[in-house]
Formats: structure tokens, sequence, C-alpha cells
């Protein structure tokens, strides 16, 4: 009986530490930096195979991520298996979810397909047919009056929250089942289109819908669209590499600091070392693509540390001027205009 109890201990303790290498030792490093919209390491890498290995990226509504980049897709991702796994939707990944994802009985995406009571979320970052069909009724309908790209951006969030509103049922953005019952039905209460200069400026293209950017007024617009604090999405044009920043300052243009090492390596890479010269570059935020001008060089203060970069550098935008001078600067004026494929 001794025998029986020492290794019934022992097969115990064998289970403890096989759990704690594959979740829960991970698991711990997310509780206070959960996994989100732009991190970018080796620990997304894991999470995006193993939500691919669980079928979570067998959808058309949103792309597939395997680069490490924690994207709209994996954003999306993460949200299926959470609503599957009884988790908050929050497409966050923290101590619980990561947990969840490597425990023995984690919910694939066809099991919870399989449901009877399974429906469809369209919802920010999805992407497609079915998003372009939603995008037209909204805009027969006087609710969404940009054009359509057929990717859920904020305009298209901001229609269905209004349609949501007008109509008297919960306004959460996304559009589930009673949202799309409504809106194809004969009783859905249409809206008085009213046009405004915020009309012009919605319509912006997206990544996939095209590979060009908005040229963007920066002290009229562009200043509220990537404010401060806010994390960026930036794609050099000539190579097509993306890096993620986030604007730490800056009045006349964007003061912006990569947000990881791993990015202030690939500014480096595309700029052959730290360097001044311009470079056309998008800025996607929110969906938003925008038409910008960067230069390389780490220069005066530095508020994000272990990034891989002491100091900042300047993302310029349509008239945005320097700091020193306040004066256009007619290099990376030219920069956004290529950007902006003109």
């Amino acid at each position: 009986m001794r025998k029986v109890g020492t290794i019934g201990i022992v097969g115990v303790l064998v289970l403890l530490i096989l759990c704690l290498a594959g979740s829960g030792a991970w698991a711990a490093s997310l509780v206070d930096n959960p996994l989100k919209m732009g991190s970018q390491s080796e620990m997304v890498s894991r999470v995006q195979a193993r939500l691919s290995e669980l079928g979570y990226f067998d959808t058309n509504l949103y792309p597939a991520e395997t680069d490490g980049i924690y994207d709209g897709g994996t954003v999306l991702a993460v949200k299926w298996f959470q609503r599957a796994n009884g988790l908050h939707a929050d497409g966050d990944v923290g101590e619980m979810t990561y947990s969840a994802l490597y425990a023995p009985a984690a919910v694939p995406f066809a099991a919870y397909r399989a449901n009877e009571a399974f429906d469809w979320i369209l919802e920010r970052y999805c992407e497609g047919d079915q998003v372009v069909s939603l995008q037209m009724r909204l805009r027969d309908l006087g609710y969404f009056r940009y054009k359509v790209t057929g990717y859920y951006g904020p305009s298209t969030e901001g229609a269905v929250r209004d349609f949501q509103k007008t109509n008297g049922i919960a306004d959460d953005g996304n559009v589930g089942p009673e949202t799309r019952a409504l809106i194809y039905s004969p009783d859905a209460m249409r809206k008085t289109v009213i046009a405004t200069p915020a009309d012009d400026y919605l319509a912006v293209s997206r990544g996939g819908m095209s590979s060009m950017g908005r040229v963007v007024n920066w002290f009229s617009e562009g200043q509220y669209v990537f404010p401060r604090q806010s994390t960026a999405k930036v794609i050099d044009l000539y190579t097509g590499t993306v890096f993620y920043m986030k604007r730490t300052g800056g009045t006349n243009h964007a003061d912006s600091e990569p947000i990881s090492s791993g990015d202030a390596a690939k500014i480096k890479s595309v700029w052959g070392g730290w360097s001044w010269a311009r470079r056309p570059v998008i800025v996607e935020v929110n969906g938003i693509r925008i038409a910008a001008s960067m230069h390389g060089m780490p220069h005066a203060y530095d508020r994000i540390a272990g990034n891989g970069m002491t100091g900042h550098v300047c993302i310029h935008f349509y008239k945005s001027r320097t700091h020193a001078g306040n004066r256009l600067c007619s290099l990376h004026q030219r920069c956004v205009m290529i950007a902006a494929g003109q």
C-alpha cells in the first residue's frame, strides 16, 4: 500500500510539472502584461500556432496570422476561443486565456461551431464578403456614408452602433443574431443622411484593399487619429516591413518610439542603421491608413525603456511641420505624397 501511494504522489507531481511547463509558467508572466493588439514576441507566435491547431483561423472572416505579430486576425481568433471556452471575450491573452489554450479540455473551433446555438458575429477587424453585404445594407438604410471596403473598421462599427441605438437594441457595435436579423428585416428603421466634412475623411482604405495611404492634414485630422499614447502599425512602403510605433509626444508632427526591441531592429534594418533619411510609410490606426513619412534617427527624449532604441523618431504627415523653425520639410512632404500614390 505504501508503494502504491508513493507512485501516486510521484504521478501527481509529474503531471503538475508538465502543466507548469505547458502553460502555468508562461501564463504567470501575463498577469500584469497580457498579449494584445500590437504585441510582438515568440509567445505571440506560440499562441497563434495553438489557435491554428485548434482551428480558430479556419474562417474567411479574418486572416490567419502566424508571424508573431498580434494583429486583428489574432484578436478575433482569441475572441472566438474565449467565447467557446466560457471566458470573457476581450481579445487579449492573459493568464486565464493562456492556461485555457493549453488545457486538455480546450474546445476546438469545429466543436464550438457544431453547437446548434452557434451564430457568427461580425465585429471590428472582420473582413470579406459578409462585411461588404453589411456595409451595403447599412448604406442603403442611411447609416453608412462611406465607400464599401469589406473591412470592419471604426466607421463600420460606428454605423452599426448608430443603427442599434436608433432601433432600440444594445449598441455594442457588433453584428450578432439580433442585430443581423433586424438590419435585413423590413422593420429596420432608416436614417436621414446629412453630409458632413467627416464623411470624406472616414472613407479611408485599409490594408488588403489598397496599398496606399490617404492624404490627411495633420493639424485638422491626423493628430486626432493618431493621438498621444496610441500605437500605430507602420508599414515601410518600399519593403513592406511592418513595425509598431507609439506616439509619445510631438505637436507639429508625431514623435514616436518603437514599442519593442524587435520593432527597433526592423527600423534599423530598413534604414541600414540609424539614419536621417526620409522614407514613405503607411501609418495604420484602427484600420485607417494614412500616408506619412518617417526618418530613422533616434534623438532627444526617450520615454519607452528597453525597446532597443534610445530617443524617438519623427513621423510626418500632410502639412505637418518641423519642431525647429516650425516649417514644412519638403523631403518629408514628398515622401507623404509617394505614400499616397501621387
